[in-house]
């Protein structure tokens, strides 16, 4: 069974790239046993202090707190001297792990006894940057890191080689070369930028080796600690080494030349273009589905909208018959009424015709009543009664 690890944390500010950093910490799948080990190195943000106290509180980490600011090299050199046999991970606090990260740095420290530092792979370490060596890049477009991490594990299982320096914002430390070189050199690199490098340095000399974990990816966002010293302690840095080490320019120069680590960034890289073939394939096959699919709904729908013509054309039809028939109708009231109209009017004629008979006669009655001769015969029947 593997040792305990202490993985520590050296913490300064920004609440937010540690909370990430502990949290991916914590959430990583590892057999390794480990101790997160956290230092805070009096820091001016409240919040963050606070967050660290919560989680000590909950026995998630180990917290350390320095009374006043030490600095990183101070820091680490205080937390590497908690548990002097243990093996440890500096990790900085705007890194992030995932997956069993901490299973296969020890398990390449394994590999060799000789083993003095292990830095894996990151988007922004320097040399041992993905995909371009010296640059901070993004992660790959559509790869989250757990994914790319995974792709690392399994293309380049195993594999690793030397470099002329281990980073610092992931470095495995085999504690048996810390002990024997006396941990980071507080004298010369005091506030940080070039310990690790000096560090190395002297454990090549003394025949350790620093090498490239090449199956281990870890996110480093860069520089969020140390702000606007950034610059200025970097140009510290590099005089120191200069004057310690003045071979130390020309060996990077030469693994920067020869690129030993191009065949495992180049493994990673053709791993992520088969799965873009590979994506690109599916995606085709789901748009041949997807067209079928819609062309089958078409389909279904275009029999629906016939169907509907159809019903909707025999109801026409019928209408256009309805409206013919009463059409045919309105045509034979229109003759009938008009063969009414005339016997009408030949109706009004005839009525005219008696009324001016019936005028006539009157006119006759009234002259007969007034004549002579019909007042003489009254007379006469009125006798003749009398008789």
């Amino acid at each position: 069974m593997a040792p305990i690890i202490d993985v520590i944390v050296p913490v300064y500010r920004g609440f937010e790239v540690t909370r990430r950093c502990i949290e991916s910490v914590l959430g990583s799948r590892c057999r390794t046993p480990f101790e997160l080990v956290v230092v805070d190195d009096a820091s001016p943000e409240p919040e963050l202090s606070a967050w660290l106290d919560e989680q000590a509180a909950a026995g998630r980490i180990g917290l350390q707190r320095n009374p006043e600011n030490l600095g990183f090299v101070a820091t680490v050199n205080r937390a590497m001297a908690l548990h002097p046999e243990r093996d440890a991970v500096l990790l900085n606090s705007d890194a992030e792990v995932v997956n069993d990260w901490l299973d296969r740095l020890w398990a390449c420290a394994e590999g060799d006894v000789r083993i003095g530092t292990i830095t894996p792979f990151s988007n922004n370490g320097s040399i041992c940057s993905y995909p371009n060596m010296l640059e901070a890049n993004l992660l790959p477009a559509g790869w989250t890191l757990a994914e790319l991490d995974a792709l690392f594990a399994t293309v380049n299982a195993g594999q690793c080689l030397d470099l002329p320096t281990g980073v610092g914002f992931c470095l495995y430390l085999r504690r048996a070369c810390w002990a024997a070189l006396g941990g980071f050199d507080l004298d010369r690199f005091p506030r940080g930028y070039g310990e690790e490098t000096d560090f190395c340095m002297r454990a090549a000399k003394a025949g350790w080796r620093n090498v490239l974990c090449a199956d281990v990816f870890v996110f480093h966002q860069g520089s969020v600690s140390f702000g606007t010293e950034r610059e200025a302690l970097m140009a510290e840095g590099a005089a120191a080494m200069a004057e310690r080490h003045p071979e130390y320019h020309a060996l990077v120069m030469d693994f920067l030349r020869t690129d030993p680590a191009h065949p495992w960034r180049d493994n990673v890289t053709r791993a992520r273009g088969r799965r873009l073939l590979s994506d690109c394939g599916t995606a085709v096959e789901e748009l041949i589905a997807e067209r079928d699919g819609r062309a089958a709904w078409l389909g279904d729908q275009l029999a629906r909208v016939r169907e509907h013509v159809a019903q909707v054309s025999a109801a026409l039809a019928q209408a256009q018959r309805f409206v013919r028939d009463r059409e045919a109708d309105i045509r034979r009231l229109q003759e009938r009424l008009t063969v009414e109209r005339q016997r009408f009017e030949e109706l009004q004629a005839r009525s005219g015709v008696v009324q001016q008979q019936f005028a006539e006669l009157q006119a006759r009655h009234e002259a007969v009543l007034n004549s002579r001769t019909w007042r003489y015969s009254r007379r006469l029947r009125r006798l003749l009664r009398l008789d």
